[in-house]
């Protein structure tokens, strides 16, 4: 299964959904999840209904930067709205994204490389392109709740 190491660490961080700490981040370990794992569930379905014939590269300097980095500067973009979470999040709800999550990254690995979603400021990302881009944001997401778990120890 793809994104194996995030997803695992995401399993790990979910019993310490509660915890908080303001100086590492405004959004609790809960948000940080939940954030993480709407956006694979966004980016997969974005993907498994896509066409993969209308697929055309593009050149993005600021993607082949990022991907060059291999990581997102911290604060710097708002997470758009789907994406967001407007209600309580508790364990129940993350434990349920995370087993469709798991579902999912075993269908999109059976797409075709053509399979495309559009990101609002890299453009249009390719199956490979968009694998890369969760594994990169969900680490991303991943160290800031490593953080304020160990701060709140």
């Amino acid at each position: 299964m793809i994104l194996v190491k995030e997803i695992e660490a995401v399993s790990k961080a979910i019993p310490n959904f509660k915890k908080q700490n303001d100086t590492i981040s405004k959004s609790g370990v809960d948000w940080h999840i939940d954030h993480s794992l709407k956006v694979i569930i966004a980016v997969s379905e974005s993907l498994k209904k896509s066409d993969p014939k209308s697929y055309k590269w593009t050149f993005s300097f600021l993607r082949s930067f990022i991907f060059i980095i291999g990581r997102f500067p911290r604060g710097k973009v708002k997470a758009p709205k789907i994406t967001r979470t407007y209600e309580d999040i508790n364990e129940s709800k993350l434990l349920t994204q995370f087993l469709l999550v798991k579902k999912l990254l075993l269908e999109i690995e059976q797409l075709p490389k053509n399979s495309h979603f559009k990101h609002p400021i890299f453009g249009i990302l390719n199956l490979k392109q968009s694998i890369k881009f969760l594994g990169l944001h969900t680490h991303h997401h991943l160290k800031i709740t490593d953080e304020i778990i160990s701060s709140t120890s």
